[in-house]
């Protein structure tokens, strides 16, 4: 894909550092090559103020990138998640759940990702099965636990007895999907509603 015709398309990643000038580079989900990153892409001050506290903590920067003068830069950034236009979710979802299944971003901070969406009601019944279902939560189930939101804790015990179970007695993914799905709309969590 040539640079014109380049699709945007919305990344993301938690900035752990911004340099003393306001400036910092970010990973991508798409690009080998981090990515520039300038305060000045920072219109409101408040959330300019967010970033500045990067010393004391980590924040998740959603943004769109350009390749210019031969360097990937951000073009576009959110702060919240719900302030990101639609039309770059879907294929964003698509890509978290594809990096739960085959990528290299850790799987925590993909979930934060997907907090921040489920939270915002912008993830479908069928995005949750997808991320519940995904090679990493299979292969390290306890991932399961940075999922639950707090007014579903009722749900932690049995889904800690899947996780140890998990290994032994489910072989495939869709009995796994089904005996957890189950055991949320058994426990009548409304997480789509």
């Amino acid at each position: 894909m040539n640079n014109n015709t380049e699709k945007e398309v919305l990344d993301f990643c938690r900035a752990k550092k911004i340099f003393e000038k306001g400036f910092g580079f970010l990973t991508s989900l798409y690009h080998k090559e981090n990515v520039f990153f300038h305060f000045s892409k920072i219109k409101n001050e408040e959330k300019r103020e967010s970033l500045k506290s990067l010393k004391r903590g980590v924040v998740s920067v959603f943004y769109t990138s350009k390749k210019m003068n031969g360097k990937r830069k951000v073009d576009k950034v959110w702060l919240d998640v719900g302030e990101i236009p639609n039309y770059l979710l879907p294929d964003f979802i698509e890509r978290l759940i594809l990096e739960l299944n085959i990528g290299n971003t850790n799987p925590y901070e993909t979930i934060d990702a997907f907090n921040q969406l489920r939270e915002s009601k912008l993830l479908t019944e069928k995005n949750y099965r997808e991320l519940l279902c995904s090679l990493k939560i299979k292969n390290n189930p306890s991932i399961l636990l940075k999922i639950i939101s707090e007014n579903e804790t009722n749900l932690l015990y049995e889904l800690e007895v899947i996780i140890k179970e998990w290994k032994n007695k489910f072989q495939i993914k869709e009995e796994y999907e089904e005996v957890l799905m189950k055991k949320i709309s058994d426990n009548h969590i409304k997480i789509f509603s």
